[in-house]
């Protein structure tokens, strides 16, 4: 990514520098201009860096849209798109998962809490605490069966013994209180 700022008295010739890169136009190089009337070469820098930082990152934003709907869909759509344009898997992060996540739970949106959580086992598959989130978000809508069965996928990924047996006593837990249904 190229992204220059021209300066209009200064030491670059904003016009030329425009219509060079208009001209040239190099495959795969994504550029801008803008040209900054009050700023001068060196605050023009500034300006310029971060703008270039901006646009160059601004694929990776998810929209606000996506988050409050807990489109899961759209933000599986979001990361295929940006896998196909860079050519590596790119995948959400898991503390933005969490995050998202958690943000519906505490709204009393546990449809959209779960399906989020259901997006980050899908991604982190290994990682006990996604388990153990989309289990407390089951147990919470009286799901005890998804909740167990969550449970159970965590116990087999955590290494602590101590951390197993209050797994297993959340799994008898959970076990008691789908007998009491």
């Amino acid at each position: 990514m190229w992204h220059r700022c021209a300066v209009k008295n200064g030491m670059l010739k904003p016009r030329k520098l425009h219509v060079y890169g208009k001209n040239k136009n190099p495959q795969n190089l994504i550029w801008n201009y803008k040209q900054y009337d009050d700023e001068d070469h060196i605050s023009c820098f500034f300006i310029g860096l971060y703008n270039a930082l901006r646009d160059l990152y601004s694929p990776f934003k998810i929209s606000e849209q996506l988050i409050t709907s807990a489109d899961i869909k759209g933000i599986e759509k979001h990361y295929t798109e940006l896998t196909a344009r860079y050519n590596y898997s790119i995948i959400p992060d898991w503390k933005w998962l969490n995050w998202v996540a958690n943000w519906h739970f505490l709204m009393n949106r546990t449809k959209e809490a779960i399906g989020i959580y259901r997006l980050t086992v899908k991604y982190y598959p290994e990682l006990s605490e996604a388990h153990s989130k989309l289990a407390a978000v089951y147990e919470k809508e009286k799901m005890y069966a998804e909740a167990v069965s969550c449970l159970e996928s965590e116990l087999e990924l955590v290494k602590d013994d101590s951390q197993k047996e209050k797994i297993t006593s959340n799994i008898v837990r959970v076990k008691n209180l789908m007998g009491k249904r």
